[in-house]
């Protein structure tokens, strides 16, 4: 079975996503099959679907378009069950199995601690000049140090 590998990033805006992705596959030597790598997300703030603490699986009554009002499962399980099948189709792994199933959602939960602890992005730093120093030896007998080191603003700056 091919292996889904995640990966924990940041977006755009800044916010931590995890990123799910097929495992490339060697097809030779030195070759890999990237032909368009498809990717699927799960923003931090989706991140408790995914979480069966979280999400709870519970039966519920649920009106449907038809007017009729119905006793549905809902929660973690079916919420798992409609994902598993969407990446199947979107990482080609084939016919939608109870196994793949379980090996998505393992694989899923398995980085949700790392989502959610995930640190904040760097910031970058204005370098606003420069400045020459000598570092001379008290001993008198090693040698002295000297160079330029960068002056960085104590104001982080964020690039649009």
């Amino acid at each position: 079975m091919a292996d889904v590998v995640r990966e924990i990033k940041h977006d755009d805006d800044e916010k931590p996503v995890m990123i799910l992705r097929k495992k490339p596959t060697v097809t030779g030597t030195f070759k890999l099959e990237r032909p368009g790598i498809k990717t699927f997300a799960i923003r931090l703030n989706d991140a408790w679907q995914y979480s069966e603490e979280s999400n709870p699986t519970k039966w519920e009554y649920l009106m449907y378009p038809d007017n009729i009002m119905r006793l549905t499962k809902v929660g973690f399980e079916p919420w798992m069950e409609d994902c598993s099948r969407e990446l199947c189709k979107i990482f080609d792994l084939g016919r939608w199995t109870e196994q793949k199933m379980n090996m998505l959602a393992s694989v899923i939960q398995g980085g949700l601690d790392d989502l959610v602890n995930f640190p904040p992005p760097m910031q970058k730093v204005k370098i606003v000049g420069e400045v020459e120093y000598l570092i001379k030896s008290l001993h008198g007998k090693e040698a002295n140090i000297q160079g330029v080191a960068p002056i960085r603003d104590m104001n982080p700056v964020k690039e649009d």
